[in-house]
């Protein structure tokens, strides 16, 4: 049977049309988590009941048993020794069978990329280069699998107590640990070619990241980038492969797509969220992107 997993973490609220963690008061959150996945023995948590998503990243191991995990619009089927890695703002549900264990690993972009961004921007996709895919799926060896839980014990180890550095010390164990991962990364993975001079591409599509609500013509961010809109187009699209009016569109309806399945926005507040003041419009470039009309997509989640 495929249940919802709990993961032991804060639980979830629902008001309105909108999901609000609740948190204990005067509870301090650390800068890495581990959660246990386990569905023998918790009570499910209401967070993974339903589609939900963080602003922080989630690494998500699972040792034993199967089932799927929705992550976006699709759906992967688990099993032992697979690890999902993602990013924040992924909408996503874990739901497994009765023996269903592993771990969820938390933690801020903040702690990440705290004196080493070589390492951690190239295990995760960095968002300046994540293409069509901006999580990765690793399946970890046996022979790796004792190597890798060792480390992760010896985080729950640290965690259990508050001792001198120990920030640094985590820190230190979750390089490890990620550096494992990648190791670990299946050899069909290719990751998307960084050029040497794309210091450019990484200022558009950190902009992008930030004001996708705002800013919806490549005109926009070629001027915030003092430059014109062709010759952005052109850098990006060297660099990532795609054009920078392609990845701006693209951004726009995932952002919509999040909120639909996450939040069940109508058409109108949808694009109220993404800064579109003619509904008409939105729907008109919704359907153009996405090749599906607003209504029709709902119904197709629904199914």
């Amino acid at each position: 049977m495929i249940t919802s997993i709990p993961l032991n973490r804060q639980d979830y609220a629902k008001s309105g049309n909108n999901f609000r963690s609740v948190i204990p008061a005067k509870q301090e959150r650390t800068p890495l988590e581990i959660h246990p996945i386990d569905s023998g023995r918790s009570k499910i948590c209401s967070e993974n009941n339903i589609m939900h998503r963080h602003n922080h990243f989630e690494i998500v191991w699972i040792t034993q048993g199967t089932g799927q995990f929705a992550i976006d619009t699709e759906n992967y089927d688990i099993s032992e020794n697979l690890v999902f890695c993602l990013n924040p703002g992924k909408v996503h549900q874990l739901k497994g069978d009765e023996n269903l264990k592993g771990f969820v690993f938390s933690f801020q972009k903040e702690f990440l990329y705290t004196g080493r961004d070589a390492v951690n921007g190239n295990f995760f996709y960095d968002e300046s280069f994540r293409g069509n895919l901006d999580f990765s799926v690793i399946r970890i060896n046996s022979d790796m699998q004792m190597e890798i839980m060792g480390i992760v014990r010896n985080m729950q180890r640290e965690l259990a107590n508050i001792s001198f550095l120990q920030h640094d010390v985590l820190r230190g164990f979750l390089y490890i640990f990620l550096i494992y991962l990648t190791r670990q990364r299946d050899s069909s993975y290719t990751s998307p070619a960084m050029p040497q001079s794309c210091g450019l591409t990484k200022k558009f599509f950190s902009l992008l990241e930030n004001t996708y609500t705002i800013n919806h013509r490549v005109s926009d961010f070629a001027s915030l980038l003092s430059i014109t809109p062709n010759y952005l187009n052109e850098r990006v699209k060297r660099d990532s492969g795609y054009s920078a009016s392609h990845n701006i569109h693209q951004r726009i309806i995932l952002e919509a797509k999040r909120l639909i399945i996450c939040k069940n926005l109508t058409l109108k507040e949808t694009a109220y969220h993404l800064g579109f003041d003619d509904t008409a419009y939105f729907s008109k470039f919704f359907k153009k992107i996405s090749g599906f009309n607003f209504t029709d997509f709902k119904l197709k989640l629904t199914k």
